[in-house]
């Protein structure tokens, strides 16, 4: 087995420490201005949908929803066919080898969280 050497990249050898406290410590200030025109940018928007018509948006939530539904189903399919995947020690060494069943074991990974999150009849 073999292990992954790790290698810097070129801006990580050529990154200036004390010129990036140095700039930090000029502009700071700067958070607190973005955060501001933020939640102006927020509240204003507020104000301005507000005096909006609704979007008649029932039948494109059903078709997103059954859309959803769909792919949720093959990749229930998926990771029942791959459900050997989810020992710890075959997933160590997928990552070790590289290869596409970490991918896969990532995507539904994300997917469950996804589904869990996201509740939808």
């Amino acid at each position: 087995m073999s292990v992954l050497a790790l290698q810097e990249y070129e801006f990580e050898r050529q990154f200036n420490e004390d010129e990036a406290i140095r700039w930090m410590q000029e502009n700071w200030k700067k958070s607190f201005l973005f955060s501001a025109l933020y939640a102006a940018c927020i509240l204003g928007g507020r104000h301005v949908m507000k005096q909006r018509e609704k979007f008649e948006l029932r039948k494109p939530l059903v078709l997103w929803s059954l859309t959803l539904a769909a792919f949720r189903l093959m990749v229930c399919i998926i990771a029942r066919k791959k459900s050997h995947f989810l020992v710890p020690s075959y997933f160590i060494k997928t990552c070790i080898y590289g290869t596409q069943e970490a991918c896969i074991y990532i995507f539904i990974l994300s997917l469950h969280l996804n589904m869990s999150s996201n509740l939808t009849i």
